[in-house]
């Protein structure tokens, strides 16, 4: 099940809102977190696919920190 801009956030604070409506800082973040990968493959294959377009605002947090769950 492949997920483009319009398919709904599946958890979190922009569930069901379109990936194309979830800001960019958010996107990245969810990069960063390994549990992605595992637990939403969809998910982490759109933001794999997108990266290079999404743009972090000036108080995007420092990359080198990964949060855990």
């Amino acid at each position: 099940n492949q997920m483009n801009d319009k398919s709904p956030m599946p958890f979190g604070k922009y569930k069901g809102d379109p990936l194309e409506d979830v800001p960019d800082d958010y996107l990245l973040w969810l990069l960063r977190q390994t549990w992605v990968a595992t637990r939403y493959p969809d998910l982490w294959k759109y933001l794999i696919d997108n990266q290079d377009i999404f743009e972090p605002s000036d108080s995007f947090p420092d990359a080198s920190i990964e949060d855990t769950y």
